[in-house]
C-alpha cells in the first residue's frame, strides 16, 4: 500500500485548513489506495529505493525515456529517477530567472522577478499578493518571535517574503541560487547569501526562525537539504512548504515535472523527513491556495510581461495586486458554492518544526 495517495471521495476524513497532524503521534490517513489506482503508475521489475524513508519502490510512470516516476510502498513520496539535476542548481534556476530555461515552464521564474519589481512601488499591495501560506507563516512569526530577530528565508527568490518581514520590524536573511535573483535582492539591500544551504559557512547568522517555501521539490537530496538547515542553525524552527497534488494524475503537468520538480510530497512523506532530519513536527495542515493554471494564469503573466512597458509604472503594482485579490477571493467564492474543485484551487502542505531535543 503506498501511504500517500487517497481517493478524493467526499466521505473521506480530510485535514483541514486549521488542522494539525504529526506522523509521530497520529499515524497516517485512514484512508489509503494504491499508486497504480490513483496515479496510474505500472508495476516495475526494478526496485527503487525512497530517498526518505528507504522503503521500496515497485511502481513507475514513464515520463522520458530516461526518467521515470517513482511512488514510494512506504511513505508514498513521488520521486524522481534518476533523482538529479541536468545541471548545477545555481546554472539552471540563473537562467530561469533570466527567461532562458523553457522547460518544466521554467520562464515564469522570470516574470516572477518582474512582478516583484513592479511591487517595490507600492508597498501597500504586498499582502494582497503574497499566498496563504506565507500569510499564515507571518503570522505564526509575529506569534512566537520576538521583532528584531533574524528571519532567514531559503530560497528566497524574487524576495517577497523578506520584505514582508522586514515590514513588520524583522531583520532578514535570505539564501538563493540564481544570480539575478540575488543581484536583484542585493541591489534593494538585502543580505543574501547565493549558493546551496550546504554553501553557506557555518556561523553566517543566527536565525530564529527559518523558512522554506516551495524549495524541497527542487533538491537533489532532501535529507541532506534539511540536515544542513538543522545543523547550520540549530536553534531555529522551520516553517515549510509544499504543494499537495493529492492523488490526481492530471495535476502531473508539465510544470510538476523533472527538471523543476523532483519530488511530490505528501503529509507522511514530509512529516518522516522533518523527523529523520532532527525535526519535531508541530503542525501539519493542508492549506487552500488560489487556483493557478499555466496556460490560462501563465498566459497573462507573460502578456504582461510583454506590455508592460506600455503599462504607466505606478499603475503597474496595482494591476498586479487587483489580478491577485480576485483570483483569490472569487476562488474562495466559488469554492463556499461548489465545494472543492480543482479549477477552484489547488492545495499545498504547511509544516511547522521545531527542533527535536
Amino acid at each position: 500500500m503506498s501511504a500517500g495517495f487517497r481517493p478524493h471521495s467526499q466521505d473521506q476524513s480530510r485535514i483541514k485548513a486549521n488542522g494539525t497532524h504529526s506522523p509521530a503521534q497520529e499515524g497516517v490517513t485512514k484512508q489509503m489506495t494504491t499508486a497504480t489506482e490513483v496515479m496510474e503508475f505500472a508495476h516495475s521489475t526494478e526496485v527503487a529505493r525512497c530517498p526518505v524513508c528507504g522503503a521500496a519502490s515497485t511502481m513507475h510512470r514513464q515520463v522520458t525515456a530516461t526518467t521515470q516516476l517513482r511512488a514510494c510502498n512506504g511513505c508514498g513520496l513521488i520521486f524522481s529517477v534518476p533523482l538529479a539535476l541536468p545541471e548545477g542548481p545555481e546554472d539552471l534556476f540563473s537562467r530561469a530567472y533570466s527567461g532562458k530555461e523553457m522547460r518544466s515552464h521554467m520562464e515564469m521564474f522570470k516574470h516572477r522577478l518582474v512582478w516583484r519589481a513592479d511591487l517595490l512601488r507600492d508597498g501597500k499591495t504586498l499582502n494582497k499578493v503574497l499566498p496563504l501560506t506565507q500569510r499564515n507563516a507571518i503570522a505564526y512569526i509575529q506569534r512566537t518571535v520576538q521583532p528584531g530577530s533574524l528571519v532567514l528565508d531559503i530560497g528566497c527568490g524574487s524576495g517577497l517574503f523578506l520584505q514582508a518581514n522586514k515590514e513588520n520590524d524583522y531583520r532578514v536573511a535570505g539564501v538563493e541560487v540564481a544570480e539575478p535573483a540575488v543581484d536583484f535582492l542585493h541591489q534593494q539591500g538585502y543580505d543574501v547569501f547565493r549558493g546551496t544551504i550546504e554553501d553557506v559557512p557555518d556561523g553566517w547568522v543566527d536565525p530564529a526562525i527559518c523558512s522554506a517555501f516551495y524549495v524541497i521539490h527542487h533538491v537533489v537530496d532532501p535529507l541532506g537539504f534539511l540536515g544542513a538547515i538543522r545543523r547550520k542553525f540549530p536553534r531555529a524552527d522551520l516553517i515549510l512548504t509544499e504543494h499537495y497534488l493529492g492523488n490526481d494524475p492530471d495535476k502531473l503537468a508539465p510544470l510538476n515535472l523533472p527538471p523543476r520538480r523532483l519530488t511530490i510530497w505528501n503529509e507522511r512523506s514530509l512529516g518522516t523527513a522533518l523527523e529523520k532530519s532532527g525535526y519535531r513536527v508541530k503542525r501539519m495542515a493542508i492549506v487552500p491556495h488560489s487556483p493557478y493554471h499555466p496556460k490560462f494564469d501563465g498566459s497573462l503573466t507573460a502578456l504582461y510581461c510583454h506590455a508592460r512597458s506600455f503599462i504607466p509604472a505606478p499603475l503597474r503594482p496595482r494591476l498586479i495586486g487587483g489580478y491577485m485579490k480576485v483570483q483569490e477571493k472569487g476562488s474562495a467564492a466559488l469554492r463556499r458554492v461548489f465545494g472543492r474543485h480543482d479549477l477552484l484551487g489547488q492545495e499545498h502542505l504547511f509544516a511547522i518544526a521545531t527542533p527535536a531535543d
